[in-house]
C-alpha cells in the first residue's frame, strides 16, 4: 500500500503450491491444512490475488521482484498436477515484474538436511548470494540481479546433478526479466559478513535462524537497548507476545521504542511481533481444524489469541488484501472463546461473532463447522445440521463436519445414517485413529461390544498419543465392567497425553463407582485443573462432597455450575438436595421450583417439592405437588407411598387406600410402626375393618403395646364394639399410655365420652 513510483517491492515465498484449476491456485503456508481447498482460506495465498496486487503496484511505477520457491513435492491434495498448475500460474501470469523461480516446468524444488540443516537448495543459495557470495563479475561490493541469477543457477544446477548423468540436473532455476533488469542492484555487500557466509556455505552449514541473529546489522545507542532487543527476540521465540509483564514482546518493544532511534530495527521488531501474533492465531486455527484443540483449549487461550489478532488488526490497513481474512479470524477466535464460556448468553454472543466472520469469508468451511458446534450447544439441532453440511460441502474431505453430522444422526436415533458417516471417516483417513475411536464408540452405544472392541483397540494401535482413542476404549471397558483394564488404558492415555481432561474424568468415575472416594476426588480435581469450566467432574465432585455431608464445599461447586450455566440442572438439584438433607425445607423450595421451570417433564422434581411440604406437615400442599408428579409420570412408583400418606392426613382416605394398594402390589414393604398406623387408619376410615386390624397388629406396632391397644380402641369403637374398645383402652393404659389430651380430644372416641367407664379411665389419666 505504501509503495510508490521508483520504489522496489520484493515478494518472496517458500513452500508448497497447489491448484484445483487455474483459478483455484494457491501458495500454501507451512501451516496450511491438508484436505480441501476451502480449508486453505485460513493459511494460504490465492495466486490470482498476489498477481492482481503485483499488477496494481506495477501500474504505479513500482519495481517488483517476485521470488518463488513453491514446487516442493506432490504431497498436497491436488497432487502432482495441482503443484505444477500452481507453478505455471506463478510463472506464466506476468504483469511486467521480474521473477526468480526455483525450478523449471515439470521439476520439483529439492530440500535436504545437506543444505544448512534442512533448507531448500534454491533458497539456500539465494540468501547466500544476497549476503555477498554472488558479487562475482564485477566484484565491486554490489550484488546485481544478473549476478544473483548466475550464482543461484550454477550452484543449484551443480548441487542437483542426477547421479550417473553428467551435466543433467533435476532442478534448473529460472529468471524472467529483461537484460536491462539484470543490471539492477539488489544488495550492498558487507565484507565481514561475506567472509563469515563464505566459510559456512563452503561446508553447506546454516547461516540463518536463531543462531545467526547477529547478522542483522542494527545500531544500538546503548547496551540497555541491545539487551531489550535480545529479550524481545527471546519473548518472540517463547510466544510471550502481548502479556502485561516485563518479559512480554510488546512490553520490550515499547522499551525499545523509548530507547532507540534505529528505524530499521524498530520496523523489524514490529513486523516480527505482528507476524508472531498471526502465526500463533494460525496455529490455533490449525489445531481446531486438526481437532487437537477439542479437549485442551480454554476460554482464556482463545480470548488471548483473539487479543493478538486485534493487535494485528490495529496495525493493518483496511485496504490491505488480507484485512478481511484477519478480521474474520479475529471474530472466529472470539466466538470460540465464548463457546467455551459458562452461560448460554456467551454462546449466543459467539454465534453472532461467527456470523460476522462468515460474512467476511463466506467460503471458509471451518467457520460453518464452528457455527454448527455453537448451534448444537444451544440445542438448535436443525441449524447445526445445516451448517455441518455446508462445511462438508465446502470441504468434502475434512473429517470433522462428517463426524459432527454422524453424531447428530446418532443422537436422533438415525443409526444407519450415523454409521455411514462414521465409516466414511475411516475410508477417507484409514490411518487416522479418530475415525476408529468414533466408530468403536458408536458400536458400543448400539450394544455391539465385539465390533466396538475391534475398532477401539485399533484406534489405540494407530495412535498411542490419542487421548480420544484411550478414553473411548476405556469407556467401553468400563461399560463391560472390566474396570482393571479400563484403569490401565486410562493411565497409559494420561502418560502419553497428559493434557486430555476426559481421561482424568473417567478415572474419577470408575473410582467413584468403586467407592474409592479419595481417588475419585483426586482425578476429578485433576480434570478440573485442566479446565476450570469442565462441568462433568465438577458435578461429580460436588455430589461426593455432599454425600460426605461437606455441604459448604459441595455447594460452592454447585454454585459454580450455575454460574457457568444459569440453567444447570445439576447445580440447582445439588443445592436443593443439600438443603433438603439439612431439613431446611423452606430454602429448598426455591431450587426445586427452579428445576420444574427448567424441566417440567421430570416427575422427580415435583416429588422433591412435595416432600418439602410433607415433612413440614403441610399435607394439602404436599398432595398438590404429589398429584403433579403423578400426572407427569404415572409410572413413578417411588412417589406412591408418601402421596398416599399425605392424602390420608388430609382426610382423602378413599384415594389414599387406592394408592396404598397400588403401591403394595408392586413394592412389598417392611413398614415401620408409624407407616402401619397410617395405613391402618386409612382402611379404618374406609370401614375396611379386617385390613385395618391387620396393620394395627403388625409386628412393628405390636412391639409398642400402648400404641397398638390405643389404635385398637379406636378400631373397635368405630366398628361399634364398645366393650372391646374399653378393654383395649385398659390394656393401653396398663402398657403405659398416659396422654390425657389425646384421649380426651380424639374424635374417633367422641361417642365414648358419655360412658362412665371411659370417663373413669380418662379421669385416672388426669
Amino acid at each position: 500500500n505504501e509503495a510508490k513510483s521508483g520504489d522496489r517491492f520484493i515478494f518472496y515465498f517458500s513452500g508448497h503450491g497447489d491448484a484445483y484449476n487455474a483459478e483455484d491456485s494457491y501458495l500454501l503456508g507451512y501451516d496450511a491444512p491438508a484436505g480441501d481447498k476451502n480449508l486453505y482460506l485460513g493459511n494460504a495465498l490465492p495466486i490470482y490475488q498476489i498477481k492482481s496486487r503485483v499488477k496494481e503496484v506495477e501500474a504505479r511505477g513500482v519495481d517488483v521482484l517476485m521470488i518463488t520457491d513453491a514446487c516442493r513435492t506432490n504431497e498436497v491434495p491436488g497432487g502432482k498436477t495441482g503443484a505444477q498448475t500452481a507453478l505455471t500460474q506463478v510463472m506464466e501470469t506476468e504483469n511486467g515484474e521480474m521473477q526468480f523461480i526455483s525450478c523449471s516446468s515439470n521439476e520439483y524444488s529439492s530440500e535436504s538436511s545437506k543444505w544448512g540443516g534442512g533448507h531448500g537448495v534454491f533458497t539456500y543459495y539465494l540468501v547466500a548470494g544476497l549476503y555477498g557470495m554472488a558479487d562475482i563479475s564485477p566484484k565491486d561490493g554490489y550484488v546485481s540481479i544478473g549476478e544473483l541469477d548466475w550464482y543461484i543457477y550454477s550452484n543449484v544446477h551443480q548441487q542437483t546433478i542426477v547421479k550417473g548423468m553428467a551435466n543433467v540436473s533435476s532442478q534448473n532455476p529460472l529468471f524472467k526479466g529483461t537484460n536491462q533488469s539484470k543490471e539492477k542492484i539488489l544488495a550492498v555487500v558487507d565484507k565481514d559478513m561475506q567472509t563469515e557466509i563464505s566459510n559456512l556455505v563452503g561446508s553447506n552449514q546454516d547461516f540463518e535462524g536463531a543462531k545467526h541473529k547477529g547478522m542483522l546489522k542494527f545500531q544500538f545507542e546503548s547496551e540497555q537497548a541491545r539487551g531489550y532487543f535480545t529479550d524481545f527476540e527471546n519473548a518472540i521465540e517463547q510466544k510471550n507476545l502481548l502479556a502485561t509483564d516485563r518479559n512480554s514482546a510488546l512490553t520490550l518493544f515499547n522499551l525499545l521504542q523509548a530507547n532507540s532511534r534505529d528505524s530499521a530495527m524498530l520496523g523489524y521488531c514490529k513486523d516480527e511481533l505482528i507476524n508472531a501474533c498471526v502465526n500463533h492465531a494460525n496455529s490455533c486455527i490449525q489445531d481446531y481444524i486438526n481437532g487437537t484443540d477439542v479437549s485442551n483449549a480454554s476460554k482464556d487461550m482463545w480470548f488471548n489469541t483473539a487479543a493478538e489478532m486485534e493487535y494485528v488488526l490495529s496495525n493493518t490497513s483496511t485496504t490491505s488484501f488480507d484485512f478481511n481474512q484477519i478480521k474474520s479470524k479475529y471474530f472466529f477466535l472470539m466466538a470460540r472463546g465464548y463457546r467455551e464460556g459458562d452461560m448460554q448468553s456467551n454462546w449466543e454472543t459467539g454465534l453472532a461473532l461467527i456470523d460476522s466472520a462468515i460474512q467476511l469469508q463466506p467460503n471458509a468451511a471451518y467457520l460453518y463447522n464452528a457455527k454448527g458446534l455453537i448451534c448444537d450447544q444451544l440445542g438448535l439441532y436443525v441449524d447445526a445440521m445445516k451448517n455441518y453440511k455446508q462445511a462438508n460441502q465446502l470441504a468434502p474431505k475434512w473429517l470433522f463436519p462428517i463426524n459432527n453430522i454422524g453424531s447428530l444422526y446418532e443422537d436422533a436415533g438415525k443409526n444407519d445414517s450415523a454409521l455411514l458417516c462414521f465409516k466414511k471417516l475411516i475410508q477417507l483417513y484409514p490411518k487416522n485413529a479418530r475415525g476408529y475411536a468414533v466408530l468403536g464408540s458408536f458400536y458400543d452405544g448400539i450394544h455391539k461390544p465385539d465390533s466396538a472392541e475391534y475398532f477401539l483397540h485399533k484406534a489405540i494401535m494407530l495412535d498411542t498419543t490419542s487421548g480420544l482413542a484411550h478414553y473411548n476404549y476405556a469407556e467401553h471397558l468400563f461399560n463391560q465392567h472390566r474396570n482393571v483394564e479400563a484403569i490401565g488404558v486410562l493411565m497409559q492415555g494420561i502418560r502419553n497425553m497428559p493434557s486430555y481432561k476426559y481421561n482424568y474424568y473417567l478415572l474419577g468415575r470408575i473410582y467413584e463407582m468403586q467407592t474409592k472416594t479419595d481417588s475419585a476426588i483426586l482425578y476429578y480435581s485433576k480434570a478440573i485443573a485442566l479446565d476450570e469450566y469442565f462441568d462433568l467432574p465438577i458435578s461429580h465432585l460436588a455430589d461426593i462432597l455432599s454425600d460426605q455431608s461437606k455441604y459448604s464445599e459441595a455447594d460452592s461447586w454447585y454454585v459454580k455450575l450455575i454460574s457457568m450455566n444459569p440453567n444447570s440442572i445439576d447445580g440447582f438439584y445439588g443445592l436443593g438436595n443439600d438443603l433438603y438433607k439439612q431439613n431446611d425445607y423452606p430454602s429448598a423450595y426455591y431450587y426445586f421450583h427452579k428445576l420444574i421451570e427448567l424441566d417440567s417433564t421430570f416427575s422427580g422434581y415435583y416429588n422433591n417439592l412435595a416432600l418439602c411440604f410433607y415433612y413440614q406437615d403441610k399435607y394439602d400442599s404436599a398432595v398438590y405437588w404429589f398429584s403433579k408428579a403423578w400426572i407427569v409420570d404415572s409410572t413413578n412408583e417411588g412417589l406412591l407411598f408418601e402421596y398416599a400418606k399425605s392424602l390420608s392426613y388430609t382426610g382423602n382416605n378413599e384415594h389414599a387406600v387406592y394408592l396404598f394398594e397400588k403401591d403394595f402390589a408392586k413394592n412389598p414393604r417392611d413398614l415401620n410402626e408409624s407407616d402401619c398406623i397410617t395405613v391402618g387408619y386409612a382402611y379404618l376410615y374406609r370401614k375396611k375393618f379386617d385390613k385395618a386390624y391387620t396393620y394395627f397388629t403388625m409386628p412393628a406396632v405390636e412391639a409398642d403395646a400402648a400404641e397398638m391397644n390405643y389404635d385398637l380402641t379406636c378400631y373397635y369403637n368405630l366398628k361399634g364394639e364398645t366393650e372391646n374398645a374399653l378393654k383395649t383402652l385398659k390394656l393401653a393404659i396398663k402398657a403405659g399410655f398416659a396422654d390425657y389430651d389425646r384421649l380426651n380430644g380424639d374424635t374417633d372416641l367422641q361417642n365414648l365420652h358419655s360412658n362412665k367407664q371411659f370417663d373413669k379411665l380418662l379421669s385416672g389419666l388426669k
